[in-house]
């Protein structure tokens, strides 16, 4: 009961912190026409933003076959869009990935392993964002961006390339899997068999280092088409507001912002960053609002159809754990 209040407080604090940012920029959407909308960008957003979320599905799919376990492509889109729309849609007490992973594990017989996947998938994805957001701040630099502020942001952004690649690295290495204390806490009562199923799942993704960098590489180029699309539902709206350089190096840091936990889908976090970090870049903060409430339409899109594959797909999930034989 508690955690049930809990989401429902979560919930409704998203609500009302968005509809306080779309309030606070009511003169944007008070000077935006219908008529006026670029339609063929705004449309190419929505659908880039729809298919940067397939990608995401995909680049999961990779990563548990690395593993081992048996799970096929179409269980990936089933059980990633059903863990799109608990996260985006319900404010119950679980989230998507919960959603996802618990039904992901009644099907394996490594149930831990499976869970692994998923905080990997989220991992390589948040380095794939910065390593994105790298290159959009070097290209920027490049460009001889005259804001000293910028220039800071730019120069902390290029160092958390190196930091995050040198992390996985460190977290995959044999030295840190394999050593006395990671042996210790496998005998450990209650956590040693969690610790031996991410150990596994690690020791699997260092026997396959491909796997493990196909996930980067499509966690940037994912991160790509989402900044691109983001773009096109701007540009769309209020031509001229956002250069795409500019955006290119805005935009990742307010994803990044909104992608904490504290509300489902980040609703209301991620207008407030977005609005933050334009303005910070002396862009159109009423732009990037309109952008972002654009965005939360192709959300919906996708979390309506995840019901609906939910509802259509759900039993015919991949499944290595033998049923109970029932008596005639």
């Amino acid at each position: 009961m508690k955690k049930r209040i809990g989401s429902i407080a979560r919930f409704a604090f998203g609500i009302l912190l968005a509809a306080y940012i779309i309030y606070a920029n009511r003169d944007a959407f008070s000077r935006l026409e219908v008529s006026a909308i670029h339609w063929n960008l705004f449309v190419a957003g929505i659908v880039g933003c729809i298919v940067m979320t397939v990608m995401t599905m995909v680049r999961w799919y990779v990563l548990v076959r690395a593993t081992g376990l048996p799970f096929t492509l179409r269980d990936a889109l089933v059980l990633g869009f059903t863990g799109y729309s608990f996260n985006f849609l319900l404010p119950g007490a679980v989230g998507g990935d919960l959603v996802k992973a618990t039904m992901m594990a009644r099907r394996q017989e490594k149930k831990a392993v499976a869970v692994v996947t998923i905080a990997m998938d989220r991992i390589l994805g948040m380095v794939g964002l910065v390593a994105f957001a790298g290159i959009g701040a070097w290209f920027w630099l490049k460009s001889g961006g005259g804001d000293e502020r910028l220039q800071v942001v730019a120069q902390w952004v290029l160092w958390a390339i190196p930091i995050s690649v040198v992390g996985i690295i460190v977290m995959l290495s044999k030295t840190v899997c394999e050593n006395p204390l990671t042996r210790w806490l496998r005998t450990v009562r209650f956590i040693g068999p969690v610790v031996a199923a991410v150990l596994e799942a690690f020791a699997a993704y260092r026997a396959k280092p491909g796997a493990v960098v196909a996930g980067v590489l499509m966690a940037m180029a994912g991160h790509a088409l989402l900044m691109l699309s983001l773009w096109f539902l701007v540009e769309s709206m209020a031509p001229g507001a956002a250069p795409l350089k500019l955006h290119s190096l805005l935009a990742p840091l307010g994803l990044f912002a909104g992608s904490m936990p504290l509300t489902p889908g980040g609703l209301g976090l991620l207008e407030v960053a977005m609005e933050r970090v334009y303005d910070y870049g002396g862009l159109d903060k009423g732009a990037a609002v309109l952008m972002i409430v654009a965005y939360r339409i192709a959300q919906i899109i996708m979390a309506l159809a995840g019901l609906l594959i939910y509802k259509l797909f759900a039993d015919r999930l991949t499944s290595a754990v033998e049923k109970p034989a029932t008596s005639s």
